[in-house]
């Protein structure tokens, strides 16, 4: 955690990158050996299980991970922590939103209108090629499934939950936070 402790990963050995890249390993996968193999195939062959593959393995553990911490929680979070995330673009403070938008949208209505349709439409198109209707599709029926397994098991299809609670369990979370950090 945060780095401490005998070894720590960002994620890819970057540090050493030839080490070990000649022997051969177990393997996961059905790919085959890449210690005999040439060129562009020697590494395909090896990255397709040393990383790909690692990577698949890693996000089709079922087991709950903390980096999917916010997807899990539900917490709320500033607009200041949603920014370093990259969720956001920028952050103005309320006073200034109005004003803010108005310059951006001004801006915006200045460019052609057919460069900002087809740009939105690119957009859109490689959000469907990598499944994002399908998958907002498959959620909304997961979202379903979740209410008819709550209405089963306790007769209460929220499981007990509806916005006022689950706005005073966020409360009852930061105020945790501040008497941990005080």
């Amino acid at each position: 955690m945060a780095g401490a402790g005998k070894h720590f990963s960002a994620g890819h050995d970057i540090g050493t990158p030839d080490r070990d890249v000649d022997k051969t390993f177990d393997r996961a996968s059905l790919w085959y050996d890449h210690t005999n193999k040439v060129g562009g195939e020697f590494l395909y062959a090896r990255e397709h299980e040393v990383y790909l593959g690692m990577c698949r393995r890693w996000r089709e553990i079922p087991k709950p991970t903390i980096a999917m911490e916010f997807l899990f929680l539900g917490e709320r979070m500033s607009a200041q922590r949603a920014y370093q995330m990259g969720m956001l673009n920028r952050v103005v403070s309320r006073e200034a939103l109005q004003e803010e938008t108005l310059a951006i949208a001004g801006r915006i209505a200045k460019m052609p209108r057919l460069g900002l349709q087809l740009t939105k439409q690119a957009i859109n198109n490689a959000e469907d090629l990598m499944g994002k209707r399908t998958t907002m599709d498959m959620v909304f029926g997961l979202h379903h499934f979740a209410h008819a397994h709550n209405d089963l098991v306790s007769g209460d299809r929220l499981a007990g939950f509806d916005g006022r609670s689950m706005a005073a369990s966020q409360r009852e979370t930061s105020t945790d936070k501040k008497k941990a950090q005080a």
